[in-house]
């Protein structure tokens, strides 16, 4: 791996990871701000929310917008036998509305999440460290 410069850091655009006064190269298969491993590395680090996107397909134009502004990669492209199509991964959703907001087609918006789905936050720091010696020593077994 390559270290960056300050120089080339300090002209990077943060909306597209590339260089501020280029034009941005377009690579549907990438998102240059996700931030979730795909090893699962993070996994339980990301505060979720109580909703979760909901997408109507038949709405949908695959216009990509989803795909750009989601930050956990829950929206994604596939290649289909009609072209280029977004797809959405429910498990990865945190729950932001971010990519429901840019969708020019209504076809995302969130919705309440089941009671077993409901994530309790801590109501104190006692519960969260209970909580979270309880989880690691379960990851032990």
């Amino acid at each position: 791996m390559v270290p960056l410069s300050v120089e080339l850091v300090e002209n990077l655009d943060p909306t597209t990871g590339g260089i501020l006064g280029q034009s941005p190269r377009v690579d549907p298969f990438h998102t240059p701000t996700s931030f979730l491993a795909e090893d699962e590395s993070l996994k339980g680090t990301i505060q979720r929310s109580n909703y979760r996107v909901a997408k109507d397909y038949q709405k949908c134009i695959s216009c990509g917008e989803c795909v750009r502004r989601c930050q956990v990669s829950a929206h994604t492209w596939e290649e289909t036998e009609e072209g280029l199509v977004t797809v959405y991964d429910r498990d990865k959703c945190v729950g932001c509305g971010a990519c429901g907001m840019g969708c020019d087609s209504d076809a995302l918006h969130l919705e309440p999440i089941s009671e077993e789905e409901w994530y309790h936050v801590a109501s104190s720091f006692t519960e969260w460290e209970e909580k979270r010696l309880a989880y690691l020593e379960a990851q032990k077994k």
